[in-house]
């Protein structure tokens, strides 16, 4: 019995790590017929935030009651059009699903971009947790804060391409990264130093992280520039900025 107890907790985990847009509702259907919570939650999310991508699929619009009351009921982002999402599954079928219209409207909670992210990670006899608030704006700029129960700040954040990287904890130099999808964490290679109040600025054209600015821990500012290559999860140290900053920003041109 525990090795099938084993076996179903281990390809519930691949499952996981599989989730995407395209088959997130099946996987999430799958889930609920097994009872998975793990997976049903990360299925449940990508739906969610991708929802004007599914909300004219075969899947979607044959999606039961049930499922899609979950979805919307969970907090979807304005900006993944849900009202739509509900008003093409009902006129899929409106002849038995109208009745369904007001239910489905009082439940929808729509929410901004607002997503609150959390890791909880275990080091040798210690647990540690770190809480990352996300605001996404219209243009895409995010900004990102949040502390771990240990009360030290978050020291840096940002996102590149699809993913969430976070500095900061009961270790300032450590980073880690978070999957948006499937919202697993991974640790990445830790900064070379520690620094606070330093700023991560993404350019994708390079496939980079960069970090500029900030304190040491001796409270003192600081000129120096590091970035990371994403690809070979590696940083290095470049030329210094002619002066000392506490804050940043990146526009594409």
């Amino acid at each position: 019995m525990y090795q099938l107890t084993a076996l179903f907790e281990e390809c519930s985990r691949f499952l996981v790590r599989t989730v995407q847009v395209k088959n997130c509702l099946q996987i999430m259907w799958l889930a609920d017929q097994h009872s998975d919570t793990a997976l049903y939650t990360a299925a449940k999310h990508c739906a969610k935030t991708h929802l004007s991508q599914l909300n004219d699929t075969e899947e979607f619009l044959n999606l039961p009651l049930r499922l899609l009351t979950d979805i919307i009921a969970d907090g979807v982002p304005c900006s993944q059009n849900p009202t739509t999402a509900i008003k093409n599954w009902i006129h899929y079928n409106k002849e038995e699903r109208e009745e369904f219209s007001e239910m489905l409207l009082s439940s929808l909670k729509e929410i901004g971009e607002n997503v609150h992210i959390y890791l909880i990670g275990k080091e040798e006899s210690r647990t540690h947790s770190i809480a990352v608030s996300l605001h996404c704006a219209q243009d895409d700029s995010i900004t990102v804060s949040g502390q771990n129960s240990l009360c030290h700040q978050i020291t840096a954040a940002c996102k590149h391409r699809a993913d969430l990287y976070v500095v900061g904890g009961s270790i300032p130099r450590r980073m880690w990264k978070c999957n948006m999808e499937t919202m697993d964490w991974e640790r990445c290679a830790p900064l070379p130093r520690d620094r606070l109040q330093h700023t991560l600025v993404s350019v994708p054209s390079k496939d980079a992280i960069y970090s500029l600015g900030g304190k040491t821990l001796q409270d003192s500012l600081s000129n120096v520039v590091i970035y990371y290559r994403v690809q070979d999860n590696v940083w290095t140290e470049t030329s210094q900025l002619e002066v000392f900053h506490l804050g940043c920003c990146w526009r594409k041109p």
